[in-house]
C-alpha cells in the first residue's frame, strides 16, 4: 500500500514537472511570437513617425540646388526653410508643408493597411494549417481499438488543443493591434506636433514677409518718383538752354 502511494506521488510529480515545463514553453513561444511581431511594427512603421531624417536631407540638398530651384524642386520644405531670407509667398510655403504632411499620413496608412493585412494572411494561414492537423489526428483515431475511457480523454486533448490555439491567436491579434495603435498614436501627436511648430514659425514669417514687401513696395515707389523727377529735370534743363540763332 505505501509502495503505491509513493509510486503515485512520484507520477503525479513527474506529470505536476511535465505540464510546468510545458507551460513555460509555451509562454515562452508565445512570447517570442510577441517579439517578432513588435520589431516587424517596429521596422515598418519607425521611419514615417520621424520627421528628422527629412530635416537633415533638405539641409543636405539646400547646398547643392541653386536658391530659385529649391522651393520647385523640394518636396520635403521644413521649417527651419522659413529662417532664411523672407522672399517666398507664405501660401507657397505652406502648399509644400501641407503637401509634405498629407504624404506622410498617406504612405502611413498603407503601411498600417499592409501590416494588418500580411498579419490576417499568417492569422488564416496557421488556422488553416492547424485545423488540416486536427483533422487528421482525429482521422488516426480508432474508437474500436482503444477503450472508452482512453478514447474520451483523447478527445478532450484535441479540443484543449484547439482551445489554447485559438486562444493563443486571440492573444496575438490583442498584442499586434495594441503594438500597431501605439504608433499609430505617435505617429499622429508627431504630425500635430510638427502642425503647431509649423503653424507657429509661419506667423512669424508672415509679418517679416509683409515687413519686406513693404519695404520693396516703399523702394520701388521711392524709384519710380526718382526716375520720374529725373526726367522732368532733364525737359526743364533743355527748356533753359538759350536757342543758337541761325546764321544767314
Amino acid at each position: 500500500m505505501t509502495k503505491q502511494i509513493l509510486k503515485s506521488g512520484v507520477l503525479t510529480l513527474v506529470l505536476c514537472a511535465l505540464a510546468s515545463c510545458a507551460s513555460r514553453s509555451q509562454v515562452t513561444e508565445e512570447e517570442d511570437v510577441f517579439d517578432k511581431d513588435r520589431e516587424k511594427i517596429e521596422e515598418t512603421l519607425s521611419s514615417e513617425i520621424s520627421f528628422a531624417k527629412d530635416r537633415s536631407e533638405l539641409e543636405s540638398m539646400r547646398e547643392e540646388i541653386p536658391q530659385e530651384k529649391r522651393l520647385e524642386n523640394d518636396e520635403k520644405a521644413w521649417i527651419g526653410t522659413l529662417m532664411s531670407s523672407p522672399t517666398v509667398e507664405p501660401n507657397r510655403y505652406n502648399q509644400k508643408f501641407q503637401q509634405m504632411i498629407r504624404k506622410k499620413r498617406t504612405d502611413f496608412q498603407k503601411k498600417v493597411r499592409k501590416l494588418r493585412d500580411d498579419f490576417t494572411k499568417e492569422e488564416r494561414s496557421n488556422r488553416k494549417d492547424f485545423m488540416k492537423k486536427a483533422k487528421e489526428k482525429c482521422e488516426q483515431i480508432d474508437p474500436k481499438s482503444v477503450e472508452r475511457k482512453a478514447l474520451n480523454e483523447r478527445y478532450r486533448e484535441l479540443d484543449q488543443e484547439r482551445k489554447d490555439f485559438f486562444s493563443d491567436q486571440r492573444e496575438r491579434r490583442k498584442n499586434f493591434e495594441s503594438e500597431l495603435n501605439a504608433k499609430s498614436k505617435d505617429f499622429y501627436m508627431e504630425t500635430r506636433e510638427r502642425q503647431r511648430e509649423f503653424n507657429e514659425q509661419m506667423r512669424l514669417y508672415r509679418k517679416r514677409y509683409n515687413d519686406w514687401k513693404k519695404e520693396q513696395d516703399k523702394a520701388k515707389k521711392e524709384q519710380r518718383e526718382m526716375n520720374k523727377g529725373s526726367s522732368s529735370s532733364g525737359f526743364q534743363n533743355m527748356n533753359n538752354v538759350p536757342s543758337t540763332p541761325l546764321e544767314p
